[in-house]
C-alpha cells in the first residue's frame, strides 16, 4: 500500500486523491471486489461529496461529525499547502527547469472545469503555428490518457505519470529507454514529428496539464480554468471540507490567462458577474503585492465544450446509420435519448445532449468521476430507462431509444459497455467534442506561444 500512496507524489496530493488511493489500494491487496464493498466505498464517496457541497441532512449529528472530521482535513491540507509554499520561496525545495517553454494549465475547483480540452486545444494552436508540443499528464486515470492519445494523434506528443519533470526531460531527448524505470504509462511520438530539432530536442514547448500547483516544474505561462458552472467564488473551504484546491485569490495571481468555461451553459448575467470577480480580483490581489511591477496582468477569455463526434457502438451498421453518424448537425430529432457519465461535471454533458435537441431526453444518471463500471451499474441504467416508457414516445409514436455516454467514459470500460448492450440490443453511443474560445485566438497565441 506504502507504495500506492507514494504514487501521490509529484505534486501537492489532495487528501481526496489519496482516499481514493487508499480504498483503491486495500481493493488491489485484499481483493474486495464484493458487491457489499462496493456499496460501501461508494456510500462514503458521496457522502464525503455532499459534505463538501454543504447537501448532508441539517441538524443531524452524523452530518456535523462528518463536518468536523473533514474541517479537521482541511486545516491540515491547508497548513501542508503554506508549508509547501514556504519551502518553494526558502528554496528549501527546488523547481526544476526542463530546457523549453511550459505552458501550465490548472484549476482552482476540484474537476470538470476544462483543463484537458483546454490541453488539446494549447497543442492544436501550437502545431497551427509551426511547433511541436509535448503534453504531460499526472496520468490519474487511464480514461483520460487514452482519450488523449486519441485526439492529440500527429498533433503533439504525450507523457503520463507522476513524476512528469523526468518524463518531461527525457521525452524531450528522445531517451524513451529510461522511460520504463519512471512508470511513465503512455508515451506518444507521432509519426509526422520523428526528426529531430536542429537544437537537440524532439519538442520545443510543454503543456503541463494539472499544473497550477505543481511548482516541482518550473513554469513560463500560467491557464487558470474556472467552471461557471460550478464557479470557485462559490466555494469558502479548501479540501476535503470544500471544492477549492487553493484561495481564489492566490490562484489568480500567478494567472496569466484566466479561462471562463461552460459559458453557454449559463446565462450571461453570471457569466459577466463572475468575470467582474475576476478582474476585481486580480487587481486586489496585485495592489497588495509587494512586487507591482512585475504583477501580472491576466487576460480573460471565454470558453464552451462544443459537441462534434457521435459514434455509435453497438447496433445495426447501415449506410443510412453512418450517413446519421458523419452528420455535422448531430440530429437527434427521431430518438429518444438517455444519458449516464462518470465525470467530474456530468451536468454539462447533459446539458450538451440536451442542446442537441432530442426527439424526447428521458432522463440521466451519474456515476462518480473516473467510475469504474461494472454490469450492474449498467443494469441501473437499463432499469431507470424501462421505468420510463411512456418518455419514450411522442405524438403517440414509439421512438427508438439511444443511450449516451462520454468519451472519457468508454475510454475507461468501453469494451464492457459494448458487450452489455449488445446482448441487451440497446443502442449506445459515445459523445466527443472539443473546447471552443469565443473571439479571436490570434492574442492567446501571441501571449502563449
Amino acid at each position: 500500500m506504502c507504495s500506492k500512496l507514494m504514487s501521490c507524489g509529484g505534486r501537492a496530493p489532495t487528501v481526496l486523491t489519496c482516499m481514493r488511493t487508499m480504498v483503491s489500494a486495500c481493493r488491489w491487496q485484499r481483493g474486495f471486489t464484493s458487491p457489499a464493498f462496493s456499496s460501501a466505498s461508494k456510500h462514503i464517496r458521496q457522502t464525503i461529496v455532499a459534505a463538501m457541497d454543504n447537501k448532508l441532512p441539517r441538524n443531524a449529528l452524523m452530518s456535523e461529525v462528518v463536518y468536523g472530521v473533514l474541517r479537521v482535513l482541511s486545516l491540515a491540507y491547508s497548513a501542508g499547502m503554506w508549508a509547501r509554499k514556504m519551502a518553494y520561496k526558502a528554496r528549501l525545495l527546488r523547481a526544476h527547469v526542463l530546457p523549453v517553454p511550459v505552458i501550465s494549465v490548472g484549476n482552482v475547483t476540484v474537476g470538470g472545469s476544462g483543463k484537458t480540452p483546454m490541453c488539446i486545444f494549447l497543442a492544436r494552436l501550437a502545431r497551427e503555428n509551426g511547433l511541436r508540443p509535448l503534453v504531460l499528464t499526472r496520468g490519474y486515470g487511464q480514461d483520460e490518457d487514452k482519450m488523449m492519445m486519441k485526439l492529440l494523434d500527429g498533433i503533439a506528443g504525450l507523457g503520463s505519470g507522476s513524476r512528469r519533470f523526468e518524463i518531461g526531460r527525457h521525452m524531450l531527448k528522445d531517451e524513451n529507454d529510461k522511460l520504463q524505470t519512471l512508470h511513465c504509462k503512455y508515451q506518444h511520438s507521432p509519426g509526422s514529428m520523428e526528426a529531430l530539432y536542429n537544437n537537440g530536442f524532439k519538442y520545443d514547448l510543454v503543456i503541463l496539464d494539472d499544473g497550477l500547483q505543481h511548482s516541482r516544474i518550473l513554469r513560463d505561462f500560467h491557464v487558470v480554468m474556472i467552471n461557471c458552472l460550478d464557479p470557485p467564488t462559490r466555494h469558502e473551504h479548501l479540501l476535503p471540507r470544500g471544492r477549492l484546491r487553493e484561495h481564489f485569490h492566490e490562484a489568480l495571481q500567478t494567472a496569466d490567462i484566466v479561462v471562463l468555461h461552460n459559458v453557454d451553459k449559463t446565462s450571461v448575467g453570471t457569466v459577466e458577474e463572475i468575470e467582474a470577480t475576476v478582474r476585481q480580483t486580480v487587481h486586489h490581489a496585485c495592489s497588495k503585492s509587494s512586487q507591482v511591477a512585475e504583477c501580472r496582468k491576466s487576460l480573460v477569455l471565454r470558453s464552451r465544450f462544443t459537441a462534434s463526434r457521435l459514434t455509435r457502438l453497438t447496433g445495426r451498421r447501415t449506410d443510412e446509420d453512418s450517413q446519421w453518424l458523419r452528420n455535422e448537425q448531430l440530429d437527434l430529432s427521431t430518438r429518444a435519448v438517455y444519458c449516464f457519465a462518470g465525470i467530474a461535471n456530468p451536468e454539462g454533458f447533459f446539458l450538451s445532449v440536451k442542446r442537441l435537441s432530442p426527439a424526447v431526453y428521458v432522463g440521466e444518471t451519474a456515476f462518480p468521476d473516473h467510475h469504474m463500471y461494472h454490469t450492474r451499474d449498467l443494469e441501473v441504467v437499463l432499469k431507470d430507462l424501462a421505468s420510463k416508457p411512456s418518455q419514450n414516445e411522442k405524438d403517440g409514436k414509439s421512438l427508438p431509444t439511444l443511450i449516451v455516454t462520454t468519451e472519457k467514459d468508454v475510454a475507461r470500460c468501453g469494451h464492457m459497455m459494448i458487450d452489455f448492450f449488445d446482448d441487451e440490443e440497446v443502442e449506445f453511443c459515445m459523445l466527443g467534442g472539443d473546447l471552443v474560445i469565443d473571439g479571436d485566438t490570434s492574442q492567446l497565441a501571441s501571449l502563449c506561444l
